[in-house]
């Protein structure tokens, strides 16, 4: 089995902690302005696509800075990192492997699905709502 995932890491403040300041005067203490959170988040995302396949690591892939993963960021990630590792695995393991995915919009797209099975890669069926038992999100 291939497992492969996305993750989403968030770096720098945690956004639920914030700190109330107070004004310099004793009668600015409980004002509105003085109640609230002044600052902007500067918290970041770091998105990652991986896979593993038995005790071999495949390619990490760190997604630019502020991007999502989409279909077609997606198909690129197919082609230049998991086809020549899917391939590498069916080289030791035969014809066994199958690829296992969540049911991710990207995952599901029309673009995937073709491209996939152009590329005769085995996908293990993942129904929608199922419990997501796959080892990589322990990893």
């Amino acid at each position: 089995m291939c497992w492969s995932d996305e993750v989403t890491f968030w770096i720098g403040e945690d956004g639920i902690t914030f700190y109330v300041t107070r004004g310099s005067r004793r009668d600015e203490e409980y004002a509105e302005k003085n109640l609230r959170p002044s600052f902007k988040s500067r918290r970041v995302s770091v998105g990652a696509w991986a896979s593993f396949c038995g005790d071999e690591l495949g390619p990490i892939y760190v997604l630019p800075k502020g991007e999502n993963m989409t279909a077609k960021r997606y198909y690129w990630v197919l082609k230049t990192h998991f086809i020549p590792f899917y391939n590498k695995m069916r080289a030791k393991y035969r014809e066994e492997v199958v690829m296992q995915e969540d049911g991710a919009s990207w995952h599901t797209a029309k673009i995937i699905s073709n491209y996939l099975s152009n590329k005769g890669i085995n996908r293990m069926l993942h129904p929608p709502q199922s419990p997501d038992l796959n080892p990589i999100e322990n990893v």
